[in-house]
């Protein structure tokens, strides 16, 4: 059977503050399958995920408002909203996080389909996650199907491509988004995060050719946040 897959490939940036419905089917053309393979390439973060520890949401809606504006004002238009490791999906988070990017009208990272991968981890909220997105879809933003969070663990470097692969060939129709974290390591990076090899790993694996070659034998076509935008535009409710 054919696969027709589409790939999200958005890098973020976070700038530092100055002080039910298979929803994912609306977005893609016609086919017998339709699965999505998203990247993302973090670059920086500045909300830590402790973050809980110490913040209010009054703190935290302040905080996505003051990166968007510092954005905008470095001459970047947002493509979208990320939670950063998860952490506006925490209670009292997230329903400011929903309120920004929908008042804004900036697409928020948010699953609503299948929930093959990240439905492990959400758990007993998976019903609270499919509503929210739910929200969002009928706010006129898109909506994905999934998300993985570590797409590979294996030490060794073959073993890593051969995880990747794996997850490419399993992973179901819809849009989902696989995040990796790519880096070249600097002689400092190692005083700021001990992952610098895992990090290096993913980016050497984005840029095998036995992995392209692999993507480009599935059929596997790229997207990005700014085209769901677009397509969900299209959609008539």
């Amino acid at each position: 059977m054919s696969r027709r897959i589409r790939r999200l490939t958005p890098a973020f940036i976070l700038p530092s503050r100055p002080s039910g419905r298979n929803i994912a089917g609306d977005l893609l053309p016609a086919s017998p399958r339709r699965r999505v393979l998203p990247t993302v390439t973090a670059t920086c973060g500045t909300v830590p995920p402790d973050v809980v520890a110490h913040a209010t949401a009054d703190e935290v809606e302040a905080e996505i408002r003051a990166q968007i504006e510092k954005a905008l004002a470095m001459g970047i238009k947002p493509t979208h909203l990320d939670s950063h490791m998860g952490t506006c999906f925490t209670p009292g988070y997230i329903d400011r996080y929903v309120k920004v990017g929908i008042e804004k009208k900036i697409p928020i990272l948010i699953m609503g389909g299948h929930l093959q991968y990240i439905g492990a981890e959400a758990g007993p909220l998976k019903p609270l996650v499919r509503s929210i997105a739910q929200r969002v879809w009928d706010a006129g933003l898109p909506v994905i199907d999934d998300l993985v969070t570590q797409p590979t663990s294996a030490k060794d470097y073959e073993q890593r491509k051969a995880e990747l692969i794996k997850l490419l060939t399993d992973i179901k129709p819809g849009i989902t988004e696989i995040i990796v974290h790519c880096t070249v390591q600097t002689p400092v990076f190692s005083h700021i995060s001990g992952s610098g090899p895992t990090r290096e790993a993913e980016l050497r694996l984005l840029t095998d050719e036995d992995v392209k070659a692999f993507i480009k034998s599935e059929g596997i076509v790229l997207t990005t946040w700014r085209e769901l935008k677009n397509r969900r535009d299209l959609v008539k409710d």
